[in-house]
């Protein structure tokens, strides 16, 4: 059961189909245990629909990994080997999309 605060993925609601993939944070459950959040007005039912909890650590250690690479890319293309630097920063933009790409930003 997810707490205040936690960051949520929607998966799969009941009769929601729309709401499948929307991500937000857990704002408060009620005495029904329904839990209410960012990600629009229905409530999510704990026996019925489904969700994960996203890691907000494995957000935070992915952003560290995506500002080292930009800080990288960056110094890249400072250089004068226009040949080598263009290869590296290909390699490097096609493994920005693809964090960005599973992210849940």
């Amino acid at each position: 059961m997810p707490k205040v605060g936690d960051k949520i993925r929607i998966i799969y609601m009941e009769g929601e189909p729309q709401y499948a993939g929307r991500e937000g944070t857990v704002e408060f459950i009620d005495d029904a245990k329904q839990i209410h959040g960012t990600w629009g007005g229905c409530a999510l039912i704990p026996d019925t629909d489904e969700y994960e909890i996203i890691s907000v650590s494995r957000v935070e250690e992915v952003r560290k990994i995506v500002d080292s690479l930009n800080a990288w890319i960056n110094y890249v293309e400072t250089l004068n080997e226009c040949a080598y630097s263009d290869s590296i920063l290909e390699k490097a933009y096609r493994a920005l999309e693809k964090i960005y790409d599973e992210m849940p930003f």
